[in-house]
């Protein structure tokens, strides 16, 4: 089972004026394959695009009347990934699954990542650690 290992740090960031307030921001980056990248956000689909772009996915934008949405295509697996307000419905052929935008647990945020990976990208899974401190 490949490890991939996510840290994340704390910056106080100035507001860039006077009168701005410094902020607390979270920062986050992913390591796979001895390779750190940035990870905008602790959520399924910086996570799920990372990861599916690292296994050899290409990613496109889909441009429709109703909507605009992404696409993973690798090898005859093809993932859309639509916009549903409340979450992101990931959908193969006649599969159809919506994750949530926000995990608190991030225990469960990775159990819902694997279980995309296995089912709908058709990877392994993956042992994910999240680990406080600068890499």
């Amino acid at each position: 089972m490949e490890k991939i290992k996510i840290y994340h740090s704390t910056e106080l960031l100035s507001g860039g004026c006077n009168a701005c307030v410094n902020v607390n921001v979270d920062m986050y980056r992913i390591e796979i394959n001895e390779i750190v990248r940035p990870l905008e956000n602790l959520d399924v689909l910086s996570i799920i695009t990372i990861v599916a772009l690292a296994n050899g996915f290409r990613q496109q934008q889909e441009y429709d009347i109703d909507e605009d949405y992404d696409i993973f295509k690798k090898s005859g697996v093809e993932v859309s990934v639509h916009d549903d307000m409340t979450g992101w419905r990931f959908v193969k052929g006649n599969q159809s699954f919506t994750a949530l935008k926000k995990y608190e647990n991030p225990a469960e945020l990775f159990q819902v990542i694997n279980q995309l990976l296995i089912t709908y990208f058709e990877l392994e899974e993956k042992n994910f650690e999240l680990n406080q401190g600068e890499k």
